[in-house]
């Protein structure tokens, strides 16, 4: 795995995340793919992450595919408790 240290200042007036983490939204949209196949290759966290890592060039963009994946299970994880909220009914 990379070995990066230092401090990284979010950018105070952005509109989204990924500007807050300095990153373009092109670059937005490679870091959602990375993350996408990286799912899909491997069934626990811990294993995404890693891949995750290695394919990032900076901390904050592994930062910004954590938040993603979060939201992305978070979601998924609501949208079934929905469906079996609405099956209880």
């Amino acid at each position: 795995m990379k070995n990066f240290t230092g401090v990284y200042e979010l950018e105070s007036d952005s509109q989204t995340i990924y500007e807050a983490l300095g990153i373009s939204e092109k670059r937005s949209d490679e870091i959602i793919e990375i993350l996408e196949k990286c799912v899909k290759k491997h069934d626990t966290v811990s294993s995404t992450f890693v891949e995750i890592w290695s394919n990032v060039e900076h901390p904050n963009e592994f930062a910004y595919a954590v938040f993603e994946y979060g939201v992305k299970m978070g979601t998924q994880k609501t949208i079934h408790r929905m469906i079996g909220d609405l099956g209880k009914k």
